[in-house]
């Protein structure tokens, strides 16, 4: 008898239980020798990206504190061609989300992400970015959401953004999105 006991339905860090049971009409001295087991596993794969990816990451995200959030070319490529891309994050109840962009290149007027304040894209437009300039921080209301869209067209790719998202039980002092 064999079975692949490494396969997909072993978890990691999961167990694995063997229950010998005998009869009893074996006798030490018989000639059996018993039974034995071989197991073999490879190396346990690296742990999953705790980054955010658009288009890759499933939407919605639910506390995504302390996360970067990257467009679909991650922290080491550029975005794709004709991308049509949307994302919702949600802030931790009684937190605020803020999203503090590192860097932002996209094709000035052609490729564009744009930022609603809420759970979809009927939600406030707070911005609409393309090309280098670096968005200012975004904030979402107290366990709130923020959305996000990209459309890139079928020409040039650029490194596109690298953001890290925080989380606060307090809003910052002041942003230019801050809702009356």
């Amino acid at each position: 008898w064999s079975s692949d006991v490494c396969s997909s339905d072993l978890t990691l860090g999961g167990s694995i239980t063997f229950k010998f049971t005998s009869d009893g009409s074996n006798i030490i001295g018989s000639g059996w020798t018993g039974w034995k087991a071989l197991l073999t596993c490879t190396t346990a794969p690296p742990p999953p990206s705790t980054d955010i990816i658009m288009g890759v990451t499933p939407s919605p995200v639910a506390n995504p504190c302390g996360r970067f959030f990257y467009d679909n070319g991650g922290s080491s490529s550029n975005y794709s061609n004709n991308r049509k891309d949307t994302l919702t994050l949600n802030a931790p109840s009684g937190q605020y989300l803020i999203i503090s962009f590192n860097e932002f290149s996209t094709e000035g007027g052609f490729d564009t992400l744009k930022v609603y304040k809420g759970a979809n894209t009927s939600s406030t437009l707070i911005g609409s970015y393309t090309g280098t300039t670096l968005p200012s921080n975004i904030v979402s209301t107290q366990g709130g959401s923020i959305t996000f869209t990209f459309k890139s067209d079928g020409s040039l790719n650029y490194s596109g953004w690298k953001a890290l998202i925080t989380c606060s039980t307090t809003p910052p002092a002041s942003t230019p999105f801050d809702e009356p």
